[in-house]
């Protein structure tokens, strides 16, 4: 019996080999797409009128499915650059914290905006700027003689 040929390999791995280098079981075991939040467009507005919604999303969503959260929004229609783009920049800065990917299209806009990551050990929240309360000018009394 000892002196035989060695078995044929079972189910096409050998013996020695780990059974997640299967490609059958890699392909169940260890998909991409397994909670990955993105960071993307979600499509509003109606012909020759868009209008997008940047949310944070499941991966696996349809493209104007449920979203977890919703971020900001791009109108790209509005003529003044800077108010094409309205983002919750502490949010968005979570998200990118916590591992989401954003899409081409959002991490463009997150680069005109200025918005990146955050290092590790950095806080996602921006500090609050306080504004100066407006001082009032002294009012112009009637002058008394």
């Amino acid at each position: 019996m000892g002196s035989g040929p060695a078995s044929p390999p079972i189910l096409g791995f050998d013996r020695e080999e780990n059974p997640t280098d299967s490609p059958c079981v890699r392909a169940v075991f260890f998909s991409g797409s397994v909670g990955v939040v993105r960071i993307r467009m979600k499509s509003f507005g109606r012909r020759h009128r868009p209008f997008f919604r940047i949310c944070a999303m499941d991966a696996r969503t349809p493209r104007d499915g449920r979203a977890i959260e919703e971020l900001g929004h791009y109108d790209p229609m509005v003529r003044d650059n800077d108010a094409r783009t309205v983002l919750n920049a502490d949010r968005v800065r979570y998200w990118l914290s916590v591992g989401a990917q954003p899409s081409e299209k959002v991490q463009s806009l997150l680069n005109s905006k200025g918005i990146k990551k955050p290092l590790p050990g950095e806080p996602w929240a921006l500090p609050k700027v306080e504004t100066p309360a407006p001082v009032e000018a002294p009012s112009a009394s009637p002058a008394t003689s």
